[in-house]
């Protein structure tokens, strides 16, 4: 979502709504026991989670920095 034009407009107002909904069945396929079981998924460490999160954040501020070409 940073690397559009305008992440903020409201051109496409379902794009937050599918990334949260998105993010929000992946979460519920490692930590709802009964997905889990279906899945055969196992719950992320938080250091497993840090690393993606991590690098998410500085993809952000990447693309914040070169849209102000600082």
């Amino acid at each position: 979502m940073t690397a559009r034009g305008r992440p903020s407009c409201s051109a496409n107002l379902f794009l937050p709504l599918a990334v949260l909904a998105s993010a929000a069945l992946a979460a519920a396929a490692l930590y709802l026991p009964f997905l889990r079981d279906v899945l055969d998924t196992a719950p992320l460490s938080w250091s497993e989670l840090t690393a993606p999160a991590a690098a998410g954040l500085a993809d952000f501020a990447t693309a914040r920095l070169r849209k102000q070409e600082i």
